[in-house]
């Protein structure tokens, strides 16, 4: 058995006497110093030693292991606090920190103090170990668990947005062709000759199909079609045919239809002075249509155009103030190359206007070009209450009722190159 006094530091063991005979007086004092120096040793606290990589060395009451611990219950420190995102207050008032150290715990004889993330402490007191009598029997060194080492953050899940289909474009009006063939401007623009579904050499056939259209891209070709004809689809088209309608109107766009065209077509409205249009209202296109017979020959409220077509021999009488082209939408409407006129001096007097926008929905039109068109008829030929209007190389005759354009006050406007047809001179414009 090792000496009672191996167990202490060599700094306070008593100093041995190498006498090979001791009195008994001695003996008694050096047990007595023995005691004492056992009883004030034992008293003596031990001064711990940080050892946080090496291995255990042993059982000892002096030891302290610091290391990565298990987070306290509710401690998350992988995870950033929900309102840390871009260091706002805290829920309770206070700021929170964006730092995500682990916690760590530090043992000692004393007690065990966890530190968590946010640099509070939980500190759990453990009753001092007593001191041993005698040195604990020798054990087996331990291996040491790995610390455990702090979890990445967990980054926050990517969200891949579904592809969202592109909404569908607005077809706008097609852009105006160019002007009209030496041919046809030599005759004094569109007439029977190049306009309509004659001129073509087609031979129509009955049309059976539906009069409400509803089938995207749905094409016409060479028919003979009695009554009004509904467009309720996008990017229809009607071509070398003829329409003939005592109803309201021979082809009605409507709403939310778009990319309607109407080409080499002849639309007879059968001089019903009840009747309204040859074509209504907005998202169209027409080029080389010969019209005829109705009230007013179209409603173009926006997104129109018109070009190379003819129009003659409205539907007067029954009060009716008939216009050749009425723009009462937003705009964005181009006439161009077209060919408006009256049987005679008194229905042209009797009209209202070729070309006449208003503002009868509570919209003023914005965009409209009338240009290179041959117009004889109306009390104004060209009526504008509109912003950037354009009036630019028109060809005017002699049959108007109170003159050649007149303007609204609010309009804005410009124009150039008007002639008179039948001398070439500038016309005189407010």
């Amino acid at each position: 058995m090792s000496s009672p006094l191996a167990r202490f530091p060599a700094a306070v063991r008593p100093r041995r006497r190498h006498h090979r005979v001791l009195v008994p007086g001695a003996l008694a004092l050096a047990s007595l110093f023995a005691s004492c120096s056992t009883g004030l040793v034992s008293l003596r606290p031990q001064r711990p030693t940080q050892h946080p990589a090496q291995p255990d060395r042993g059982t000892s009451a002096a030891r302290v292991r610091v290391g990565p611990a298990t987070p306290r219950s509710g401690w998350n420190t992988d995870a950033a606090h929900p309102d840390s995102t871009d260091r706002g207050a805290h829920p309770h008032g206070r700021k929170h920190r964006q730092t995500h150290a682990p916690a760590t715990t530090v043992h000692n004889e004393r007690a065990t103090v966890t530190r968590a993330p946010n640099g509070h402490a939980a500190i759990k007191t453990a009753p001092a170990a007593p001191a041993a009598p005698a040195a604990p029997a020798a054990t087996p060194p331990r291996t040491p668990a790995p610390a455990a080492s702090p979890s990445a953050p967990t980054p926050p899940p990517t969200t891949t947005a579904a592809p969202v289909a592109p909404a569908a474009p607005v077809a706008p009006a097609a852009p105006p062709k160019a002007p009209m063939s030496p041919a046809a401007i030599a005759q004094g623009g569109p007439d029977a000759s190049n306009t309509g579904w004659q001129h073509t050499g087609v031979t129509l056939a009955p049309y059976d199909g539906p009069m409400t259209i509803t089938t995207p891209g749905t094409v016409i070709d060479g028919k003979d079609i009695r009554g009004q004809l509904t467009i309720d689809a996008a990017d229809v088209t009607i071509r070398r045919s003829r329409i003939s309608s005592g109803d309201s109107y021979g082809v009605l766009v409507a709403n939310g239809a778009r990319g309607a065209t109407i080409v080499d077509t002849e639309l007879d409205g059968q001089g019903n002075p009840g009747n309204d249009s040859a074509v209504s209202s907005h998202d169209f296109t027409v080029v080389r249509c010969d019209v005829h017979g109705w009230v007013d020959g179209f409603k173009a409220d926006q997104n129109v155009t018109i070009q190379d077509s003819w129009l003659h021999d409205f539907a007067t009488g029954n009060g009716n103030h008939n216009d050749g082209i009425q723009i009462s939408g937003s705009g964005n409407v181009m006439i161009v190359g077209n060919r408006i006129v009256a049987r005679s001096a008194g229905e042209s007097a009797g009209m209202n206007a070729a070309v006449y926008t208003n503002t009868d929905y509570g919209i003023r039109p914005d965009h409209v070009v009338v240009r290179g068109n041959w117009i004889d008829a109306g009390g104004y030929f060209v009526r504008i209450d509109a912003t950037d209007f354009v009036l630019a190389d028109n060809r005017f005759g002699r049959w108007y009722g109170w003159g050649v354009v007149h303007v609204t006050p609010a309009s804005t406007w410009t124009s150039s190159g008007n002639v008179w047809d039948d001398t070439g001179e500038a016309v005189p414009l407010p």
